[in-house]
């Protein structure tokens, strides 16, 4: 573990990283539609972000 709680990036590459997993979230990602000044979509592009990084990390992200 990482200082703040963030898992050490090092202890991700004990298994083999999914290349189509990866390249689904990244599809997610950029297909989420996130215009600063709409706020409704904004709040949805923060909820699919903090949904993948949970699914990855194994727990929630908070700032």
């Amino acid at each position: 573990m990482h200082a703040r709680g963030v898992p050490d990036p090092g202890s991700q590459n004990e298994e083999v990283i999914d290349l189509q997993a990866m390249l689904a979230d990244l599809e997610l990602l950029v297909n989420t539609e996130s215009p600063s000044l709409d706020v409704p979509l904004l709040t949805a592009s923060a909820i699919t972000l903090a949904s993948v990084v949970a699914r990855r990390l194994g727990s929630a992200p908070a700032i």
